[in-house]
């Protein structure tokens, strides 16, 4: 488990934003296995929120979806989203492992 920084604007403020997050299924650190590992590190400069009702049943409700990467060995990463447990109303299981996006809690 790591944390996750969001710096966002609201109005005329700058905002920074902390919470712990987890990524990956914590059976690789290689940032290159899809669906498995971390998300590359880098700078994530478009985050769209929306609500997701397809693909994965793993990741489904509110997320915030971002924008491809590449990892060190020159994979193209997609399909990356910050999401919390699933579809609203779940309980949050306190377990941060996710397939290759990044687990936040919603409490």
């Amino acid at each position: 488990m790591g944390t996750l920084f969001v710096f966002t604007s609201w109005g005329d403020n700058r905002v920074k934003l902390t919470m712990p997050a987890g990524s990956g299924l914590g059976t690789t650190r290689d940032t290159c296995v899809t669906n498995v590992g971390p998300l590359p590190d880098g700078v994530y400069n478009t985050v769209t929120p929306r609500y997701k009702t397809d693909g994965s049943v793993v990741v489904r409700g509110w997320v915030w979806q971002l924008n491809d990467m590449r990892c060190p060995s020159g994979v193209l990463r997609t399909g990356l989203f910050v999401h919390s447990n699933g579809i609203e109303g779940t309980t949050w299981n306190g377990n941060y492992q996710t397939n290759g996006c990044v687990k936040i809690s919603q409490e």
